[in-house]
């Protein structure tokens, strides 16, 4: 996926801050792929940064004007931020539940945490319990201007927040969204699906989130899709929590 992001690496390279922002307000997939990317190889990410706080929520609207590209952006986006976040300060990890609700990165002037991104964007306000789910009352103007019109039960294979049983990442780009979110969530499910007699242990998010599946039997499924082995027992493994960062698909 690199040579997708090295034509951008050389424009931030021979920019200006200035420059740079007016160039990234024209090309926000490119500006996600290269936060990404940066996160990875260790360059300075103030000028991709600050690209994205000073960015108008108009602009941002105005280019995210598809499901495909606002999964493509939002995705490349909340990896990006978790692993700044953490190789900043892997100390934000003991505490999980402030981790995921601190604001770690600014977008068109908004701030916004990890929840903010996958509940309120990605899963369009959708916060899901151990027995069912509850919509939030009162979304605010910045998430019902950017989020997803339908969510996607892939994007739980693409998001990544630093954990050991999380998915790898990968640079999402929006001409291949589409088989890239397939890749990952067959790859993710033929590397981590457990089985024994008669059962079939599965990621643990695909427990918290079985909602978003459509229950266990929009997970059978998804396995039958797959073409996964059927077992009469779904079950979910535990989610190992041990911090693993940079983990990210070849």
């Amino acid at each position: 996926m690199q040579h997708l992001i090295k034509p951008y690496l050389v424009c931030y390279t021979v920019l200006s801050s200035h420059e740079y922002i007016n160039e990234a307000q024209d090309a926000l997939i490119p500006l996600s792929q290269e936060l990404l990317f940066a996160a990875r190889t260790g360059n300075p990410v103030d000028a991709q940064l600050e690209a994205l706080s000073t960015l108008s929520r108009e602009e941002l609207v105005q280019q995210l004007d598809s499901d495909r590209l606002k999964k493509t952006f939002w995705i490349n986006i909340y990896n990006a931020a978790a692993q700044i976040a953490l190789q900043g300060n892997s100390a934000l990890y003991r505490d999980r539940a402030a981790f995921f609700r601190r604001k770690l990165i600014t977008v068109a002037g908004h701030a916004l945490s990890l929840d903010d991104i996958e509940h309120g964007i990605l899963r369009r306000g959708t916060f899901t319990f151990r027995n069912g789910e509850l919509l939030k009352l009162s979304p605010g103007k910045f998430e019902k201007e950017t989020r997803v019109s339908r969510l996607d039960h892939r994007i739980h294979f693409a998001l990544n927040y630093g954990a050991r049983s999380c998915p790898p990442i990968d640079y999402y780009d929006d001409a291949r969204i589409d088989e890239q979110l397939n890749l990952a969530m067959k790859s993710h499910l033929e590397e981590e699906a457990r089985q024994t007699p008669g059962a079939i242990f599965l990621p643990a998010f695909m427990g918290w989130y079985r909602g978003d599946f459509g229950g266990k039997k929009g997970i059978r499924g998804i396995l039958q899709r797959l073409g996964l082995p059927e077992f009469d027992t779904i079950r979910f493994q535990p989610f190992d929590w041990t911090p693993f960062l940079s983990n990210y698909r070849d």
